[in-house]
């Protein structure tokens, strides 16, 4: 059975990307079973405050969006922004206070080439990674389940990843 397409969200958008890491994130997460034509992007910044009006149009908009708050594994959460990197915890927060559904779907991280370093730091500090940064590792937040499908600009292996997503999504894969 393959991986179905899956409904994505940007609450970051891409804009803060460069051309080239907005295309290669865009390969990546089609590779990773995103569905082009169920994209959402958002612009929420990356250091937004509680009542954010962009958190709260994008939240809007989400929630017209059918089965993100029945079924978490028909979506999958595509986080841009890696600096602050509590801002990947904040989201994800207000995502699932929203949406508790989406505790069981994909989340992903895409890592822009500026600033990789010290999120590798960041990384280290707040979890563990399986595998070196430019290998789409899985990182583990310390003493708790949140697990994230790290990605970069780097070429990545599509058997490969299907295959870490089938791992953190609990999907088979037979491609």
């Amino acid at each position: 059975m393959a991986i179905e397409r899956k409904i994505v969200l940007l609450p970051f958008g891409l804009d803060g990307l460069t051309e080239a890491s907005r295309l290669a994130c865009q390969s990546h997460i089609i590779k990773c079973g995103g569905d082009y034509a169920r994209w959402f992007e958002g612009d929420v910044p990356p250091d937004y405050a509680p009542r954010c009006p962009e958190l709260a149009r994008f939240l809007r908009i989400a929630r017209h969006v059918r089965h993100i708050g029945n079924d978490g594994l028909t979506a999958m959460v595509v986080v841009t922004v890696t600096s602050p990197i509590s801002a990947i915890f904040r989201i994800r927060a207000d995502l699932l206070n929203v949406f508790p559904s989406l505790q069981e779907t994909l989340w992903i991280i895409f890592a822009d080439r500026k600033g990789q370093k010290e999120f590798a730091l960041a990384l280290n500090m707040f979890g563990r990674l399986q595998g070196e940064l430019g290998e789409a590792p899985i990182w583990t937040v310390n003493g708790s389940a949140q697990r994230y499908l790290i990605l970069t600009p780097d070429a990545h292996d599509p058997r490969s990843l299907r295959w870490k997503v089938s791992q953190l999504t609990g999907e088979m894969d037979d491609g």
